[in-house]
Protein backbone atom coordinates (compact mmCIF):
# COMPACT_ATOMS: atom_id res chain seq x y z
CA UNK A 1 0.00 0.00 0.00
CA UNK A 2 1.08 3.20 -0.79
CA UNK A 3 1.07 6.23 1.72
CA UNK A 4 -0.88 9.30 1.09
CA UNK A 5 1.80 11.13 2.33
CA UNK A 6 3.44 10.12 -0.92
CA UNK A 7 0.74 11.30 -2.90
CA UNK A 8 0.43 14.24 -1.46
CA UNK A 9 4.40 14.88 -2.16
CA UNK A 10 3.82 13.60 -5.89
CA UNK A 11 0.98 16.17 -6.04
CA UNK A 12 2.96 19.07 -4.53
CA UNK A 13 5.69 18.21 -7.51
CA UNK A 14 3.46 18.48 -10.17
CA UNK A 15 1.81 21.68 -8.77
CA UNK A 16 5.19 23.28 -8.55
CA UNK A 17 6.38 22.09 -11.71
CA UNK A 18 2.55 23.33 -13.79
CA UNK A 19 3.26 26.94 -11.71
CA UNK A 20 6.52 26.98 -13.14
CA UNK A 21 5.69 26.55 -16.81
CA UNK A 22 2.23 28.46 -16.28
CA UNK A 23 4.82 31.58 -14.64
CA UNK A 24 6.92 30.77 -18.06
CA UNK A 25 3.87 31.57 -20.36
CA UNK A 26 2.82 34.88 -18.29
CA UNK A 27 6.73 36.09 -18.58
CA UNK A 28 6.66 35.05 -22.25
CA UNK A 29 3.65 37.14 -22.52
CA UNK A 30 5.30 40.38 -20.65
CA UNK A 31 8.26 40.03 -22.84
CA UNK A 32 6.85 39.79 -26.04
CA UNK A 33 4.64 42.75 -25.79
CA UNK A 34 7.57 44.89 -25.91
CA UNK A 35 9.70 44.65 -29.21
CA UNK A 36 13.12 44.83 -28.18
CA UNK A 37 12.78 41.94 -25.46
CA UNK A 38 11.34 39.88 -28.58
CA UNK A 39 14.59 41.15 -30.35
CA UNK A 40 13.06 42.59 -32.76
CA UNK A 41 14.27 46.38 -33.86
CA UNK A 42 12.59 48.97 -35.47
CA UNK A 43 14.60 49.11 -38.92
CA UNK A 44 16.01 53.53 -39.22
CA UNK A 45 15.66 53.23 -42.69
CA UNK A 46 12.67 51.89 -45.03
CA UNK A 47 12.85 51.47 -48.61
CA UNK A 48 9.96 51.97 -50.83
CA UNK A 49 9.64 47.68 -50.91
CA UNK A 50 8.13 45.90 -47.84
CA UNK A 51 11.84 43.97 -47.29
CA UNK A 52 11.80 45.66 -43.67
CA UNK A 53 8.43 44.58 -42.96
CA UNK A 54 8.73 41.35 -44.26
CA UNK A 55 12.11 40.94 -42.06
CA UNK A 56 10.48 42.06 -39.56
CA UNK A 57 7.49 39.46 -39.27
CA UNK A 58 9.64 36.38 -40.29
CA UNK A 59 11.13 37.34 -37.01
CA UNK A 60 7.85 38.27 -34.98
CA UNK A 61 6.35 34.77 -36.63
CA UNK A 62 9.21 32.48 -34.73
CA UNK A 63 8.55 33.71 -32.03
CA UNK A 64 5.21 33.41 -32.06
CA UNK A 65 5.23 29.65 -33.52
CA UNK A 66 7.26 29.46 -30.46
CA UNK A 67 4.87 30.37 -28.25
CA UNK A 68 1.93 28.80 -29.54
CA UNK A 69 3.48 25.16 -29.24
CA UNK A 70 4.29 26.28 -25.44
CA UNK A 71 0.38 27.27 -25.13
CA UNK A 72 -0.56 23.80 -27.03
CA UNK A 73 1.40 21.68 -24.91
CA UNK A 74 0.30 23.04 -21.61
CA UNK A 75 -3.79 22.96 -22.98
CA UNK A 76 -3.37 19.56 -23.10
CA UNK A 77 -3.92 20.25 -27.68
CA UNK A 78 -6.95 22.25 -27.15
CA UNK A 79 -7.28 25.52 -27.98
CA UNK A 80 -10.16 26.00 -25.08
CA UNK A 81 -10.90 23.77 -22.39
CA UNK A 82 -13.27 21.22 -23.15
CA UNK A 83 -16.25 19.97 -21.49
CA UNK A 84 -14.29 16.95 -20.49
CA UNK A 85 -12.07 17.80 -17.71
CA UNK A 86 -10.34 17.16 -14.66
CA UNK A 87 -10.61 20.95 -12.65
CA UNK A 88 -8.30 21.84 -10.38
CA UNK A 89 -7.17 24.99 -8.19
CA UNK A 90 -4.50 25.69 -10.73
CA UNK A 91 -6.44 24.80 -14.14
CA UNK A 92 -8.79 22.57 -16.00
CA UNK A 93 -6.44 19.43 -17.30
CA UNK A 94 -8.44 17.77 -20.35
CA UNK A 95 -8.76 13.70 -20.05
CA UNK A 96 -6.87 11.49 -22.48
CA UNK A 97 -8.69 8.56 -20.80
CA UNK A 98 -12.23 9.10 -18.94
CA UNK A 99 -13.58 5.94 -17.36
CA UNK A 100 -11.52 3.58 -19.45
CA UNK A 101 -11.94 5.47 -22.28
CA UNK A 102 -9.72 7.00 -25.15
CA UNK A 103 -10.72 10.12 -25.28
CA UNK A 104 -7.34 11.38 -26.87
CA UNK A 105 -8.35 13.77 -30.04
CA UNK A 106 -7.39 12.38 -33.52
CA UNK A 107 -3.64 14.45 -35.13
CA UNK A 108 -5.95 16.23 -36.87
CA UNK A 109 -7.96 17.87 -34.47
CA UNK A 110 -4.81 18.66 -32.68
CA UNK A 111 -3.37 20.28 -36.01
CA UNK A 112 -6.71 22.17 -36.46
CA UNK A 113 -6.24 23.27 -32.79
CA UNK A 114 -2.65 24.52 -33.05
CA UNK A 115 -3.23 26.39 -36.23
CA UNK A 116 -6.31 28.53 -34.45
CA UNK A 117 -3.76 29.17 -31.45
CA UNK A 118 -1.16 30.46 -33.53
CA UNK A 119 -3.74 32.67 -35.60
CA UNK A 120 -4.60 34.39 -32.29
CA UNK A 121 -0.89 34.14 -31.46
CA UNK A 122 0.09 36.12 -34.49
CA UNK A 123 -2.17 38.69 -33.90
CA UNK A 124 -1.21 39.52 -30.62
CA UNK A 125 2.18 39.64 -30.86
CA UNK A 126 2.62 40.88 -34.60
CA UNK A 127 -0.27 43.10 -35.70
CA UNK A 128 1.10 46.31 -34.09
CA UNK A 129 3.44 47.51 -36.94
CA UNK A 130 3.03 51.38 -35.42
CA UNK A 131 7.01 52.23 -35.91
CA UNK A 132 6.33 51.43 -39.63
CA UNK A 133 3.24 53.85 -39.55
CA UNK A 134 5.74 56.52 -37.59
CA UNK A 135 7.82 56.75 -40.69
CA UNK A 136 4.60 57.81 -42.99
CA UNK A 137 3.59 54.16 -43.88
CA UNK A 138 0.08 52.85 -44.49
CA UNK A 139 -0.52 49.20 -43.05
CA UNK A 140 -3.15 47.19 -44.09
CA UNK A 141 -3.33 43.89 -41.98
CA UNK A 142 -5.71 41.22 -42.67
CA UNK A 143 -6.66 38.09 -39.88
CA UNK A 144 -3.97 35.49 -40.82
CA UNK A 145 -5.11 31.98 -41.52
CA UNK A 146 -2.51 29.14 -40.24
CA UNK A 147 -2.34 25.83 -41.16
CA UNK A 148 -0.13 24.00 -39.23
CA UNK A 149 1.55 20.41 -39.77
CA UNK A 150 2.87 18.43 -36.74
CA UNK A 151 5.38 15.60 -37.15
CA UNK A 152 7.71 13.75 -35.21
CA UNK A 153 10.51 16.04 -34.85
CA UNK A 154 9.20 19.41 -35.65
CA UNK A 155 6.19 21.54 -36.87
CA UNK A 156 5.80 23.09 -40.19
CA UNK A 157 3.42 26.19 -40.10
CA UNK A 158 2.26 27.74 -43.56
CA UNK A 159 0.62 30.78 -43.16
CA UNK A 160 -1.68 33.05 -45.07
CA UNK A 161 -1.19 36.80 -43.33
CA UNK A 162 -1.96 39.77 -46.54
CA UNK A 163 -0.31 43.01 -45.00
CA UNK A 164 -0.33 45.88 -47.16
CA UNK A 165 2.34 48.71 -46.83
CA UNK A 166 2.23 51.88 -49.05
CA UNK A 167 3.60 55.11 -49.66
CA UNK A 168 4.09 55.97 -52.98
CA UNK A 169 3.91 52.54 -54.26
CA UNK A 170 2.10 49.88 -52.91
CA UNK A 171 3.62 46.38 -51.84
CA UNK A 172 1.77 43.26 -50.14
CA UNK A 173 3.39 40.52 -48.26
CA UNK A 174 1.30 37.61 -47.41
CA UNK A 175 2.74 34.04 -47.81
CA UNK A 176 5.03 32.93 -44.28
CA UNK A 177 6.47 29.48 -43.57
CA UNK A 178 8.15 28.91 -40.51
CA UNK A 179 9.59 24.81 -39.56
CA UNK A 180 9.64 25.07 -35.60
CA UNK A 181 12.18 22.12 -34.42
CA UNK A 182 9.90 21.29 -31.71
CA UNK A 183 9.19 17.45 -30.88
CA UNK A 184 6.05 17.74 -30.27
CA UNK A 185 4.64 15.18 -33.04
CA UNK A 186 7.09 12.80 -30.97
CA UNK A 187 5.80 14.11 -27.33
CA UNK A 188 1.83 13.27 -29.10
CA UNK A 189 2.47 9.71 -30.00
CA UNK A 190 4.60 9.13 -26.84
CA UNK A 191 1.06 10.26 -24.64
CA UNK A 192 -0.59 7.65 -27.17
CA UNK A 193 1.33 4.85 -25.64
CA UNK A 194 1.19 6.04 -22.32
CA UNK A 195 -3.34 5.82 -22.37
CA UNK A 196 -2.98 2.73 -24.78
CA UNK A 197 -1.01 1.15 -21.41
CA UNK A 198 -3.58 2.44 -19.10
CA UNK A 199 -6.41 1.28 -21.40
CA UNK A 200 -4.87 -2.44 -21.62
CA UNK A 201 -4.38 -2.40 -17.68
CA UNK A 202 -6.21 -0.23 -15.99
CA UNK A 203 -4.98 -1.24 -12.70
CA UNK A 204 -1.15 -0.71 -13.32
CA UNK A 205 1.09 2.27 -14.05
CA UNK A 206 4.01 1.04 -16.53
CA UNK A 207 6.88 2.74 -14.72
CA UNK A 208 9.22 1.03 -17.05
CA UNK A 209 7.43 2.27 -20.06
CA UNK A 210 7.56 5.29 -19.23
CA UNK A 211 11.04 5.35 -18.45
CA UNK A 212 12.22 3.71 -21.30
CA UNK A 213 10.99 7.09 -22.99
CA UNK A 214 13.37 9.21 -24.50
CA UNK A 215 11.44 12.19 -22.15
CA UNK A 216 10.91 12.96 -18.91
CA UNK A 217 7.91 11.83 -17.67
CA UNK A 218 5.75 12.41 -13.81
CA UNK A 219 2.93 10.83 -13.35
CA UNK A 220 1.04 11.87 -10.23
CA UNK A 221 -1.83 10.76 -8.29
CA UNK A 222 -4.56 13.61 -7.87
CA UNK A 223 -6.76 11.46 -6.03
CA UNK A 224 -7.93 7.86 -6.13
CA UNK A 225 -10.00 8.46 -9.26
CA UNK A 226 -7.33 10.87 -11.20
CA UNK A 227 -3.63 10.79 -12.53
CA UNK A 228 -2.41 13.75 -14.00
CA UNK A 229 0.34 13.22 -16.55
CA UNK A 230 3.11 15.68 -17.19
CA UNK A 231 5.86 14.86 -20.19
CA UNK A 232 8.75 17.03 -20.70
CA UNK A 233 11.56 17.34 -23.62
CA UNK A 234 14.28 19.26 -22.56
CA UNK A 235 15.38 18.75 -26.47
CA UNK A 236 12.55 21.68 -27.62
CA UNK A 237 13.42 24.85 -25.43
CA UNK A 238 11.31 27.89 -25.11
CA UNK A 239 13.34 30.88 -26.68
CA UNK A 240 13.93 34.01 -24.35
CA UNK A 241 13.13 31.82 -20.96
CA UNK A 242 14.94 28.20 -22.24
CA UNK A 243 11.98 26.32 -20.79
CA UNK A 244 11.34 23.06 -21.83
CA UNK A 245 8.11 21.77 -24.01
CA UNK A 246 5.80 20.45 -21.56
CA UNK A 247 2.47 18.94 -22.42
CA UNK A 248 0.06 17.55 -20.12
CA UNK A 249 -3.16 15.20 -19.52
CA UNK A 250 -5.80 13.63 -17.18
CA UNK A 251 -6.53 10.14 -16.39
CA UNK A 252 -9.80 9.38 -15.21
CA UNK A 253 -10.73 6.08 -13.63
CA UNK A 254 -14.89 4.78 -13.30
CA UNK A 255 -15.41 4.15 -9.68
CA UNK A 256 -15.28 0.95 -9.94
CA UNK A 257 -11.15 1.44 -10.08
CA UNK A 258 -11.09 4.12 -7.99
CA UNK A 259 -11.47 1.51 -4.88
CA UNK A 260 -8.13 -0.47 -5.99
CA UNK A 261 -5.03 0.86 -5.08
CA UNK A 262 -3.37 1.37 -8.34
CA UNK A 263 0.31 0.15 -8.66
CA UNK A 264 1.99 2.92 -9.78
CA UNK A 265 6.68 4.09 -8.82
Amino acid sequence: MHHESRHTGQITLFLLVVIVLIGTIIIIGNLENQNNDLGLEAPTEISLDSAPLKTWLDACIAKAAAESAYKFGMQQGFFAAGKNVLSTSEANISYYVSRERNTMPSNDFFENELSRIMDVTLLQRCSNQSFFEEQGYHIYNKNPKTEAAILEDHVLFEIEYPITIATKSTNTVSRFSYDLPYRVGHVINVSRVLVQSVLDDPLTIDATLAAEQDLAIIISRYDTCNHIYLIIDNESRVPITDAPYAHTFAIGYSDSYCNFEHKDP
